[in-house]
């Protein structure tokens, strides 16, 4: 997730104004700049021209944040490279929140392989790299990142 992270200013760039890239770009960025913590209690929807609408759970969480919104504004910005966003708006949406949620799970799941990926010698990457289908290189790929996390860990190896 790091190296997309990196890369967001570049894409931004490059998108030669693609809304659509700009709100993926923009939820993010939201996802890395709140944090584990507020990430599962508000989740960005959309990139509404320069303002970034994010659902939340109650009342209360929308006053809390709406609170820390200067500083979320600078954070998710900072992420971005730029001023892309110029207001937050927090709408209270807890329907939208719980099928958002599963969104924002996945993104958690692409961090985490991302991060067992790490772990994985060199020397299997490149053996990786002359499997040709692409859905057995990936299954070996995650295979051999449970491995090396087991290893790392002192667990049991089979």
């Amino acid at each position: 997730m790091n190296n997309i992270i990196r890369l967001l200013p570049k894409l931004l760039d490059a998108s030669d104004g693609n809304h659509d890239l700009a709100e993926s770009a923009a939820k993010v960025a939201w996802i890395r700049a709140v944090g584990e913590g507020l990430r599962r209690h508000a989740v960005p929807v959309r990139l509404a021209g320069n303002t970034l609408v994010v659902v939340v759970a109650d009342a209360a969480w929308r006053t809390q944040l709406q609170a820390m919104s200067s500083e979320l504004l600078a954070r998710v910005n900072r992420v971005l490279g730029r001023d892309l966003i110029k207001f937050i708006e927090f709408r209270v949406d807890p329907n939208s929140l719980e099928s958002v949620r599963s969104e924002a799970r996945h993104i958690n799941q692409a961090e985490s392989a991302e991060r067992s990926l790490n772990s994985v010698p060199i020397e299997v990457m490149a053996a990786a790299e002359s499997i040709q289908d692409e859905s057995l290189r990936q299954h070996f790929l995650l295979a051999a990142a449970a491995a090396a996390m087991r290893r790392q860990s002192g667990g049991s190896e089979i």
